[in-house]
This record gives C-alpha cells, structure tokens and sequence, in this order.
C-alpha cells in the first residue's frame, strides 16, 4: 500500500473509530488507472482462473449484470491486433528513443498525464511526478 501512495495512486486517511489504523482511498490518478486494473483483470480470468470460473466478479451496480469488457479496436475501428501496432518515439522521447524507434516523432499522437500542462523547461525524476 505505501507503493501505491508513494506513486500517488492512493492516499492514507485515518480511521476515526479505530486509532492507529487508515483507510487508503484511491486519487484521481488511482481512480483513472481502473481500466487497466480490468484488462489485467480480465486477462487473468481468461489465462488463470480455475475451470470454475474467476473468485471474482465485477457487476454493475444499477442492472446487476456482469461488467462487459470492451474490445481494443484499431483506427479502423476493427479489433485491435498485435500486427497492426507500429510503435514510434512520443514528443518526450530521450534521444535513446528516438534513435531506438527510427528517430521519427509521432506526428499524430500527443500523450500528457492528466493535469500536466505546458512544456517543462528540465526534467523532471520519475518519483517526482
């Protein structure tokens, strides 16, 4: 858990009932990283759960039904396949990227963390962000 909130991902509350013990509540940046949390999840089901099925499952509050996981689809809007993903250097690539990735920036595509505006003027540590 101290992982998690060292990254930002969870903050520690303390309980008012019980001294000495905390709650950890995900952030936003906790709470932007559960669809991922899902395709982990469901990759895990279909690869490892037992032939009974996964010890887990997610349902909608409202209708009571299984969640539904959506398909990744290509800019085709047709499912998205290994085959079909070409990987270049983003706008905040090292120069060891660029080089390793053809040197070609991706043109199209500009990926910021949410909140993070501008450009930074120096780099900034991984721990840090």
């Amino acid at each position: 858990m101290k992982k998690f909130v060292d990254l930002g991902m969870m903050t520690r509350v303390p309980l008012s009932e019980h001294s000495g013990r905390y709650e950890y509540v995900l952030t936003k940046k906790g709470r932007d990283f559960f669809p991922t949390y899902l395709a982990l999840k469901k990759w895990g089901d279909d690869w490892l759960a037992e032939p009974e099925g996964p010890q887990v499952v997610f349902k909608d509050r409202t209708s009571g039904r299984p969640v539904e996981y959506p398909p990744l689809l290509s800019a085709r809007g047709e499912p998205l396949q290994l085959e079909d993903i070409e990987i270049v250097a983003g706008s905040g690539a090292v120069p060891f990227n660029r080089k390793r990735f053809g040197g070609q920036l991706a043109q199209d595509v500009s990926v910021k963390p949410r909140g993070v505006r501008g450009v930074r003027s120096k780099p900034v540590s991984p721990k840090k962000r």
